[in-house]
């Protein structure tokens, strides 16, 4: 627990590591501003049988549909957390070895700085589920059953996130890491992939696991294999960092 605490007050003392954080939850709130109007349009014009149309042309039962818009703007956060737990991740990458100093067992450093980035990561999640509810609750009033998914939002978000600390640490760096987290993420963009293929990659699992198949049927495995798919991703991420991390001349 010392070495956790050590590395948390590192993360507070990090300039950068605010910085970061600022940006992505302004870019969330931006994003949220921009849509809040349209979706209110949207809501007050509900059908009498109770559809709604977010989108030209497409219309959907309206509570279905509006939840799985506030877990998909959480969602689309997931292009920056990763980013985020790169940068976290690091910081002091290519000073470990200094650190090791003061904490010979390699695996316990990996480990401590592991679970600090993973609670600044939490929190920042928390924040942008908080955020997505709460401009779902200005479109359209209280929806508590929108907090289900967001909580699975969380977990996936912080596994996912920490695949670009892994990154970092293995690469000895911030630029290794945000170089993995943007070729993880440019092989589930493209869509070059096939159907079995896309459901192996972490971004696709989040929307597998997050979205609702009867709203979104670009779906490519369900929920189980989605959440498999990432702690799958995220466990083999950090023994690598960690492997690497160890078997390093420093």
């Amino acid at each position: 627990m010392s070495a956790v605490r050590a590395e948390l007050a590192k993360l507070r003392a990090a300039r950068t590591a605010w910085i970061a954080t600022g940006v992505l939850l302004a870019i969330h709130v931006l994003v949220q501003c921009e849509a809040l109007g349209l979706t209110r349009d949207a809501v007050a014009a509900i059908a009498p049988d109770g559809t709604i149309e977010l989108f030209i042309g497409e219309r959907q039962p309206a509570t279905r549909a509006l939840l799985d818009q506030a877990a998909g703007s959480s969602l689309q956060m997931c292009l920056f957390l990763p980013v985020l737990g790169a940068i976290l991740g690091g910081l002091e990458a290519r000073r470990l070895g200094a650190a090791l100093l003061a904490v010979p067992r390699q695996g316990r450093l990996v480990l401590a700085k592991t679970v600090a980035v993973a609670a600044w990561l939490a929190v920042v999640c928390v924040l942008v589920s908080v955020i997505s509810v709460a401009f779902l609750w200005l479109a359209a009033g209280v929806m508590w059953s929108a907090v289900a998914p967001q909580a699975l939002f969380l977990g996936y978000a912080v596994l996912y996130s920490l695949i670009g600390h892994a990154f970092a640490l293995a690469g000895r760096g911030m630029l290794a890491g945000l170089l993995g987290v943007v070729a993880v993420t440019a092989v589930t963009m493209t869509q070059a992939a096939p159907r079995w293929l896309d459901a192996l990659w972490p971004l696709s699992a989040g929307r597998n696991l997050l979205l609702d198949p009867h709203v979104d049927d670009a779906l490519s495995s369900g929920r189980l294999v989605a959440a498999l798919v990432v702690a799958a991703w995220a466990a083999l991420a950090l023994t690598v960092a960690a492997v690497v991390v160890r078997r390093r001349d420093w």
